[in-house]
């Protein structure tokens, strides 16, 4: 479920540096990679097209403990990567109900699937070479982005 975000990557961009500046010299920021908050802020604003919600444009130096989205009283989070082959969870951080998984691309974003995070606790983990533990899940084995629409799971409305 690609989601082309050309449109508005001028607007993202904006967004991802404010709030990378928040968390400079943070003990808790941990940037694993170059543009890390515009590739995640990509995947949120792709979910949140495809599903008719809106973006939390807040500025939160405490980070957004990670919920992205409420769908139906459900806690979402959204996960990008640039290399997305397996939905990473980092160990006793499961907070959502929901994670999504997306593949980043330098114009869009494509939805590649979901998991429930219950399920996520229960995954394998391992080391993916940055010293963080997470339990992981193979893009393969996650449920199918329509099978979530066509299930009712998800609702266009409000965030």
């Amino acid at each position: 479920m690609y989601v082309c975000l050309s449109p508005w990557m001028g607007w993202l961009r904006d967004l991802a540096a404010a709030r990378e500046g928040l968390h400079t010299d943070h003990a808790s920021s941990r940037p694993l990679s170059p543009d890390y908050e515009l590739v995640g802020l990509m995947g949120e604003a792709a979910f949140a097209l495809q599903f008719g919600l809106r973006i939390d444009r807040s500025l939160r130096p405490a980070g957004d403990k990670g919920i992205d989205f409420w769908v139906k009283g459900a806690s979402v989070d959204v996960k990008t990567a640039r290399k997305a082959k397996n939905m990473i969870v980092e160990v006793g951080k499961v907070s959502a109900d929901l994670y999504v998984l997306g593949q980043y691309y330098d114009d869009g974003v494509d939805l590649l699937g979901w998991e429930w995070g219950e399920e996520m606790s229960r995954c394998p983990s391992r080391d993916f070479g940055y010293g963080i533990l997470n339990h992981f899940k193979e893009v393969a084995l996650l449920h199918n982005m329509g099978e979530w629409e066509t299930r009712g799971e998800m609702e266009r409305g409000h965030g």
